[in-house]
Order: C-alpha cells, then structure tokens, then sequence
C-alpha cells in the first residue's frame, strides 16, 4: 500500500514532478512507500500502485541499506560518548576491575 505524500516533502513546488523509482517515469510526487515514510526516507515515489507492487522486491533492499546505515550510526555515536576525555586514568578502580590488566 502506497501512501499519499502531499505533506511528506512540502519544501517541492507543486508543479515539481519526481521520477518514478519502479519505472522511472516523469511523476507528480503523490503515492510514496508506507515504510519509507516510517524510516524517513521520502525519496521513493511511485507511479501507480501496481508499479509499486511489481518492484517491490527491488525496493525493500532501500529499508535493508537505511537501517543498516542507522544502525552504523548510532554505533558511531556511542563510540563516540566513550570518548577517552571522560577517562581519568588516576582512577585506581577502573585499573583494578579492566580485564585487560589481569
């Protein structure tokens, strides 16, 4: 099921039309992928929703890479809230309990 993404990107002018990511095809932008609009994704339009239906096989890959690259992301950030600035090394107990050290 396509939704319809009037209010998914109000920054294109109404005359703007989009290419269709099943046929690629010249398109008003309308009809959008339900979980793309869930994820956030709001570049897969569609044509019809039998050009939906026929790619979407194809077009699930586009979840699988964006979750994956989410995923990616949110492991940088919480290497990133590690960082070695909040390590005080005159801190005796975390020299103590590292299982490194043993």
């Amino acid at each position: 099921m396509v939704d319809t993404a009037a209010s998914a990107d109000s920054a294109r002018a109404p005359g703007d039309q989009v290419r269709c990511e099943g046929c690629a095809r010249e398109v008003k932008p309308e009809l959008l992928c339900p979980t793309c609009v869930k994820l956030g994704i709001q570049s897969s339009y569609f044509c019809s929703q039998s050009c939906f239906k026929e790619n979407w096989k194809k077009h699930k890959d586009v979840h699988a890479v964006f979750k994956l690259l989410q995923k990616k992301n949110q492991e940088a950030e919480t290497s990133a809230e590690t960082d070695l600035a909040k390590f005080n090394p005159q801190d005796r107990n975390t020299w103590r309990n590292d299982p490194h050290l043993r």
